[in-house]
C-alpha cells in the first residue's frame, strides 16, 4: 500500500499557480493551476520490472488523490456561489438468396448487437436471456431455445457459426459469457469472463474481439466528496481532504486493478489473471479520474490473451481492420468556469496488427469535440477527423467546423492537413468518409450538408454545399454517388432523404419523405439501420405516439427502395401497443422477399409485397 506524501500527486503538473480561495488557513499545499490544452500528447507506459506494481500502485493513488482534491474543491465553490446573493444556475446455405445483416461502420471490423443473424437463425436477448430462433422458411418464425444469461445482458457477437459472446454490463464489472449454439433448441453456456470496468463496446477483427471498458474507480467507502461544512473554512476542508487520502493510499492494488476471473458453465472461479502492472499507461493530458482498459480476448476459447489500461476515461471508439482508436475530451477541472474554455479532443491509436493485444502507436490532440465515432476514419494509414470547435463565452452555437488529417510521426499523430473552417454558428450533426470523399451536416435551423475532397490528405477541400431543411444525424452510402440521410424533418418528426453527390461541387437532394409524429433509433444508433444493397432496400424502426386517452407508442418498421433518383416507400410493418403500454421495434431483417422486425415482446415476419399483414410472429419471453 502506497503511503506517499499529500505533496506526490502534484508532480504531474507544473506548480506554477494556484487557484484563487475565498477561504483562509490552507493546511495544504495549493492545487496546481488549471492545465490547458497539451499539444504534444504522449503516453507513458510503466516499465517491466520488480518495481513496476509499486510504481503502478503510486501512480493510480496520486491521481486519485489529486481528482479527489478536485472534486472537493467544485463542492466548496458550489457551496460558496450558492450562498452569494444574486446568484443564478446557468447469409449461409440453404436460407434466403440474400439477407442483410449488421450494419457495421467498418467494413471487417464487427460490431456487437441487440440482435444478430446469419440468414436462417436470429440470436436475441429477452428478459436476461439468449433466445435463439429460426427464421427460414418465413412461414416457420419461431422459438427455438432460449438459455439465462443473467442480469444486464446488453450486445451479442456471433463469433463463429455455432458460438455466440454475449456481453452483460454488471455494477462495476463486465461478464462476456460464451454460448454453443449448434443445437438451436439447446444452447449451452461453456462459461464465461469477469472483467472488472463498466462495459464501453467491443469489436471483433478475426479471432480477436476487443472490449472495451471504463473504470471509474471505486473509492473506499468512507471518502466523502460532499461533506457538511461551512464553505469558508479552509481548513476544515482541508482535514477532510487529508482524511480521504488516507482512506484512498491504504487500498492494495488489486482494489484498483482487479484481477480478470474465468467462470465455468455454473458461474463458479476457475482461474483468475492479475492486470500486469507494465500495461499501465498514463497520459500528460488532463484526464478524468477513472481507467480505460483494451481487454483482447480469443473468441474461440474465450480465454483473455491481453489487458492494456490508460489512466482516464475515452468516450468514443473507433476501430479499422488494422487499427484502434481511443477519444477523450480534454478535462477541465473546475466545471464553473466552463463558459471561458475552449474544447480539444486527445485520440491514441493502437496497432492490431498482433491478435493478442494492442499496441500504442501514437497520440495526438486536435481542437474541438466529435459527436460520435463516425466523425473519425482511417484512410491509407491517416485518420481523418470532422471536429466541432468551440468559441468561449458565445453559447450554444458559438462554433466552427473543419475536417483534419492526423498522420503518424514517432509516438504522435500529428495533424498534416485541413480544410478551411466552415458552418459558422452551426453544430456539427453527422459524419461519413468515403476513399477520398467526406460529407458533413451542421444544424442550427436548416440541413447544409457541405461535400469535401480528400484526395489531397494535406489540403482537405470544400467542394459543395446543399442546404435544406431538417438535419440529418446518420448517413448511409447507398451507391458511390448516393448517399440515405436519416434524421429529424422539418415538421414535427423524422425524415429520410436520398442526396445525389456524383458532382461534388453540386450536391442535390432528389427525394424526401416525412414521418410525421415519430421518431427513429435509427437517428441515434446505426444498428437499427438496415440496407439489403442487393435489392436497394433499406429499413428503419419508427415509433409514433398516441396521445388520445393513454399514452401509448406504436412500433412500426418502415422499409423503403431507393430507385433512381427516388425514395419509394414499400410499405410498413406495424406491432400494436397494448392498453396503456408500449413497443417499440428494435431491429430488423431484410430480403429478397420479407422484413422481419424485432420488438421487445416479438419478432414478426411479413412479406415485402404486403408489410402490413405478418405471415408469422415468435412471442419472445417477457417479464
Amino acid at each position: 500500500m502506497s503511503r506517499a506524501g499529500l505533496i506526490a500527486p502534484f508532480i504531474v503538473f507544473s506548480l506554477i499557480g494556484c487557484r484563487p480561495s475565498q477561504s483562509t488557513q490552507p493546511l495544504l499545499p495549493p492545487l496546481p493551476e488549471m492545465p490547458g490544452i497539451q499539444d504534444h500528447v504522449s503516453l507513458t507506459t510503466i516499465s517491466p520490472g520488480e518495481n513496476a506494481c509499486e510504481e503502478a500502485e503510486q501512480l493510480i493513488e496520486d491521481q486519485t488523490v489529486l481528482w479527489m482534491r478536485i472534486a472537493l474543491e467544485n463542492a466548496r465553490h458550489d457551496k460558496l456561489v450558492l450562498t452569494t446573493p444574486g446568484y443564478q444556475d446557468a447469409g449461409t446455405s440453404g436460407g434466403p438468396p440474400t439477407t442483410s445483416t449488421t450494419n457495421l461502420q467498418t467494413a471487417g471490423v464487427d460490431e456487437p448487437d441487440v440482435m444478430k443473424n446469419d440468414g436462417t437463425r436470429m440470436f436475441t436477448i429477452s428478459s436476461n436471456s439468449l433466445v435463439t430462433l429460426q427464421t427460414w422458411p418465413d412461414t416457420q418464425l419461431q422459438i427455438k431455445g432460449s438459455v439465462p444469461i443473467g442480469w444486464g445482458a446488453r450486445e451479442l457477437l456471433l463469433t463463429a457459426p455455432d458460438r455466440v459472446l454475449v456481453f452483460s454490463a454488471l455494477s462495476g464489472g463486465t461478464h462476456v459469457t460464451s454460448v454453443d449454439v449448434s443445437d438451436m433448441a439447446n444452447p449451452r453456456v461453456l462459461g464465461a469472463v469477469e472483467i472488472p470496468g463498466n462495459y464501453l463496446t467491443a469489436r471483433r477483427v478475426g479471432a480477436a474481439v476487443r472490449v472495451i471498458l471504463r473504470d471509474f474507480f471505486t473509492l473506499p467507502p468512507d471518502v466523502n466528496l460532499s461533506p457538511d461544512l461551512p464553505a469558508e473554512d479552509r481548513a476544515a476542508w482541508d482535514r477532510q481532504a487529508i482524511a480521504n487520502e488516507g482512506l484512498i493510499r491504504d487500498q492494495p492494488l488489486s482494489h484498483w486493478l482487479p484481477p480478470v476471473t474465468a467462470l465455468d458453465a455454473s458461474g463458479q472461479a476457475v482461474q483468475s489473471w492479475p492486470h500486469p502492472c507494465d500495461q499501465l499507461s498514463s497520459s500528460n493530458a488532463p484526464v478524468q479520474r477513472g481507467l480505460t482498459a483494451v481487454v483482447t480476448l480469443d473468441a474461440t476459447d474465450l480465454a483473455p490473451v491481453g489487458r492494456w489500461s490508460m489512466l482516464g476515461n475515452a468516450d468514443t471508439v473507433y476501430a479499422s481492420p488494422t487499427a484502434l482508436y481511443l477519444a477523450a475530451k480534454h478535462y477541465w477541472w473546475w466545471l464553473q468556469d466552463w463558459a471561458g474554455l475552449r474544447t480539444a479532443t486527445y485520440v491514441h491509436e493502437f496497432d492490431l496488427s498482433t491478435a493478442a493485444t494492442a499496441v500504442h502507436v501514437g497520440s495526438g490532440v486536435f481542437e474541438g469535440d466529435i459527436p460520435n465515432s463516425f466523425a473519425l476514419d482511417e484512410w491509407n494509414g491517416r485518420l481523418r477527423v470532422a471536429t466541432s470547435v468551440f468559441q468561449p463565452g458565445g453559447g450554444l452555437f458559438a462554433r466552427t467546423n473543419r475536417v483534419l488529417v492526423l498522420q503518424p510521426s514517432g509516438r504522435e499523430l500529428v495533424e498534416v492537413g485541413r480544410s478551411p473552417d466552415f458552418a459558422g454558428g452551426e453544430l456539427l450533426e453527422s459524419a461519413r468518409f468515403l476513399g477520398d470523399r467526406a460529407f458533413v451536416v451542421t444544424f442550427r435551423r436548416v440541413d447544409p450538408l457541405f461535400t469535401l475532397d480528400m484526395s489531397d490528405p494535406t489540403a482537405p477541400r470544400i467542394a459543395g454545399e446543399l442546404t435544406v431543411p431538417g438535419f440529418s444525424t446518420y448517413l448511409h452510402p447507398v451507391s458511390d454517388t448516393q448517399l440515405v440521410g436519416v434524421g429529424a424533418g422539418s415538421e414535427n418528426g423524422a425524415q429520410v432523404g436520398l442526396f445525389d453527390v456524383s458532382d461534388l461541387a453540386h450536391p442535390t437532394q432528389t427525394s424526401t419523405i416525412q414521418i410525421t409524429n415519430g421518431t427513429s433509433e435509427a437517428q441515434r444508433d446505426h444498428h437499427a439501420f438496415t440496407w439489403l444493397p442487393e435489392q436497394k432496400l433499406f429499413a428503419i424502426p419508427v415509433d409514433s405516439w398516441d396521445l388520445s386517452g393513454r399514452y401509448t407508442v406504436q412500433g412500426g418498421l418502415r422499409v423503403f427502395q431507393v430507385s433512381g433518383a427516388d425514395l419509394l416507400p414499400r410499405g410498413t410493418l406495424s406491432i400494436p401497443a397494448p392498453p396503456g403500454g408500449t413497443s417499440s421495434i428494435r431491429r430488423s431483417i431484410l430480403t429478397t422477399e420479407d422484413a422481419y422486425a424485432l420488438a421487445s415482446d416479438r419478432v414478426v415476419v411479413s412479406r415485402l409485397t404486403d408489410p402490413s399483414t405478418p405471415v408469422a410472429t415468435a412471442y419472445l419471453p417477457w417479464p
